[in-house]
């Protein structure tokens, strides 16, 4: 969400205005994107309660997975919104940004274990999936949660967001 409207305000030349307000550019964005998040996340969990129940699903999880995977949450979506913004920022170099947007969310499409899990992919697919930051911003809270990772390695999962925060943050 944010890398578009990045690139939209840079390309529409809202930049130049938005740099004179007091109020920082991309911490409206990061506003905008914990609104779009929180509302997302109001109207998907009861929806994904209701396909629970009706389908009879089980999850094998403990408590302490389901806290463990809240707590990473936040950092897991810093990290999310620094490479979004970091991709956003090439409006400032390029004409149109929609193609490096749509490779950028491709890649992460198919990196993140949203489109299948990571497990199914070639093996070399998988090596690159757990080196990038996408299967740690998606996947591996959403095992977590779900019981198919362990709780005595989350501390890899913290280590490696925290390597990504760190690294998105310095670029």
């Amino acid at each position: 969400l944010a890398v578009w409207d990045l690139g939209g305000m840079v390309e529409g030349g809202r930049m130049a205005t938005s740099l004179s307000r007091p109020q920082p550019p991309l911490l409206v964005l990061r506003g905008n994107m914990t609104a779009y998040r929180t509302a997302s996340l109001i109207l998907v969990t009861p929806t994904a309660a209701m396909l629970f129940i009706a389908f009879d699903a089980e999850v094998a999880t403990s408590v302490g997975q389901v806290l463990v995977a809240l707590a990473l949450l936040p950092l897991a979506s810093l990290v999310r919104y620094l490479g979004d913004v970091l991709v956003g920022l090439s409006a400032m170099w390029v004409v149109r940004v929609n193609g490096i947007l749509g490779a950028y969310y491709t890649v992460m499409l198919f990196f993140s274990g949203q489109f299948a899990p990571i497990e199914v992919l070639p093996d070399w697919m998988e090596s690159v999936a757990r080196v990038l930051p996408f299967w740690w911003i998606v996947g591996y809270p959403t095992e977590l949660i779900v019981g198919r990772a362990d709780l005595a390695d989350a501390w890899i999962g913290a280590c490696v967001l925290g390597g990504w925060f760190v690294a998105l943050l310095l670029v």
